[in-house]
């Protein structure tokens, strides 16, 4: 099998055999004469990227830094590339952008969010419910046999009394139920006498304490005797 050379025309439209140390293209020299690699002036420019990492706009502005290195910022979680020649210009180097996390913002707080009770309109943990005080003391009031159950959380528990009287004491919180004279009367549907009556044995007199039941109250009227059967009848 026999070479065949590669050929080229020139500007002059003449067809040519390249020679086989120096082939080219278009006209373009693209293999060195002396080792057989391509030139590098025919080849793009090639960037090696490096990877810094610091701590401080200080020393990434100090790194000896060329377009495309990357620098990793510790003090703000952050990553910059190098866009432009001259790593001491801040201007020079770009933010890469992350991906935005999933939660946003805590109760419209960003960064490092750190709540407490008034951030969310809750009550400290040491708080007291003095706005509460005239609140229900019980849920349930038993009478008798009868429970009488708040309907509400701010309910009103009345009292009310027949031929009774209800004092209210609103400075020490209490009710005296108490009994009148008048209370009585209402009662009894009559106003009973106020003074003692004499002991004597009229129908307006009282009965000593000691009294004994005699002839004058008690009457024999016919006493019988029947064999050993005694009949007494009273008169």
């Amino acid at each position: 099998m026999s070479y065949r050379p590669k050929q080229k025309i020139d500007s002059t439209g003449t067809v040519a055999d390249l020679p086989l140390d120096a082939e080219t293209v278009k006209g373009i020299d693209i293999v060195d004469s002396n080792d057989g690699k391509i030139k590098s002036s025919v080849l793009p420019a090639i960037a090696i990227t490096d990877t810094f990492v610091v701590n401080s706009q200080a020393a990434m502005l100090a790194l000896t830094a060329e377009v495309g290195d990357i620098c990793v910022r510790t003090d703000l979680n952050k990553s910059y590339i190098l866009k432009t020649e001259g790593a001491s210009t801040l201007a020079n180097w770009q933010e890469l952008l992350t991906p935005t996390d999933a939660v946003t913002s805590v109760n419209g707080q960003t960064g490092i969010v750190s709540l407490n009770y008034s951030d969310v309109g809750a009550a400290a943990s040491s708080h007291t419910h003095s706005s509460y005080v005239n609140q229900n003391a019980f849920s349930n009031v038993k009478v008798g046999s009868s429970t009488i159950a708040a309907d509400t959380a701010t309910d009103t528990l009345e009292l009310v009394g027949s031929n009774v009287t209800l004092t209210p004491d609103t400075t020490n919180d209490k009710v005296t139920i108490g009994i009148t004279s008048t209370n009585v009367t209402t009662a009894l549907g009559y106003t009973p006498g106020t003074s003692n009556l004499a002991i004597g044995s009229t129908s307006t007199t009282a009965a000593a304490g000691n009294h004994n039941h005699d002839s004058t109250y008690l009457k024999l009227s016919k006493i019988t005797l029947s064999g050993t059967t005694l009949t007494i009848d009273l008169d």
